[in-house]
């Protein structure tokens, strides 16, 4: 194994705050004119596809740069998990979309990444192992302008990218997400992008480990309960540590990492349960309402880089837009 390193550091740049504030107030409306359309909702996953009890089971064999936090020892802890495509809108599942994986491991105490003490801890995954845009004011401004329909979003790519690299990448964008995705049960998730693990960094996929018959119905939540009509669902929990600025970068989310094997820490289960495809019992109304946000964190497990930084500006507004 590649030897872990601690020697990672953030770079902030002196422009940060000051591009966050630009776009705080244009994301706040755009969240709130989705919210007229579709009901009061997420900024972004707003579709659940589904709310979920389940369990992360912490391993006792594990390296030592992961012993730290919510891995110190092993031990069972109870979970929330909540699928969702990644929109804006609530579209149709068989639409492209980004998909996302979130886990609130519940039941723990201890100093938070906000600078409270925290009772629950948060991983926020995608399907994808990193992200399409080197920055966040990239980012923001492509949700923006996609946010008031793909008109709109060529207009943009055009107008900053010039015609025929504007299209191209309105080409690449479409392609990535696009990418072919054969249900929740069936593929790997990741955080994209890095959080500490003590004086370590590291990157958190989930990996599923069993191997099912890939069901296409064009519905996500039934596809799923499909799987958990015979037995529980099982992924392995694993961490990617950073090892040197070059192939394992902090700040660059478009970097997928490596020269850095994953290792497994812990293992996530999915049990037989009472499936709600309406998103309407008491688990899945709570999940519904509930704040999962990467800051929700252990301090030790801070999120890192200038995508995570963001986050924390814009995850708060649409929880304050949702009450």
């Amino acid at each position: 194994m590649t030897t872990p390193s601690k020697n990672w550091k953030e770079s902030i740049s002196s422009l940060e705050n000051e591009i966050f504030e630009k776009y705080k107030k244009p994301f706040s409306d755009l969240q709130l004119r989705k919210s007229e359309i579709h009901g009061v909702g997420r900024g972004l996953h707003r579709k659940q596809i589904l709310g979920l009890s389940a369990r992360l089971e912490i391993l006792a064999d594990i390296p030592d740069c992961a012993k730290c936090g919510l891995f110190s020892s092993p031990g069972k802890k109870d979970v929330f998990v909540r699928l969702s495509n990644g929109s804006l809108d609530t579209k149709p599942d068989r639409e492209p979309d980004i998909r996302g994986f979130a886990i609130k491991v519940l039941d723990i105490k201890g100093a938070g990444s906000l600078g409270t003490p925290t009772e629950s801890q948060d991983f926020l995954l995608i399907n994808h192992a990193a992200f399409s845009f080197p920055d966040f004011e990239s980012f923001i401004q492509v949700v923006l302008a996609a946010g008031e329909g793909i008109p709109s979003l060529i207009r943009h790519l055009i107008k900053k990218h010039g015609f025929i690299e504007g299209f191209k990448r309105l080409i690449a964008s479409a392609k990535n997400i696009g990418k072919p995705f054969t249900g929740f049960a069936t593929e790997a998730f990741h955080s994209a992008a890095p959080i500490a693990m003590g004086e370590y960094a590291a990157k958190v996929k989930i990996n599923p480990k069993q191997k099912v018959k890939v069901s296409n119905t064009g519905d996500f939540a039934k596809d799923f309960s499909q799987y958990l009509v015979e037995s529980d669902l099982e992924f392995d929990f694993q961490l990617q540590f950073y090892t040197e600025d070059n192939s394992t970068p902090i700040e660059d989310p478009t970097k997928e990492w490596t020269n850095s094997p994953f290792v497994t820490v812990a293992k996530l289960v999915i049990p037989k349960q009472e499936i709600d495809f309406v998103n309407e019992s008491e688990l899945s109304k709570k999940i519904k309402l509930a704040h999962f946000d990467p800051w929700n964190s252990l301090e030790v497990h801070r999120p890192l880089g200038q995508i995570m930084r963001a986050r924390k500006h814009y995850y708060y507004i649409s929880q304050q837009n949702r009450k």
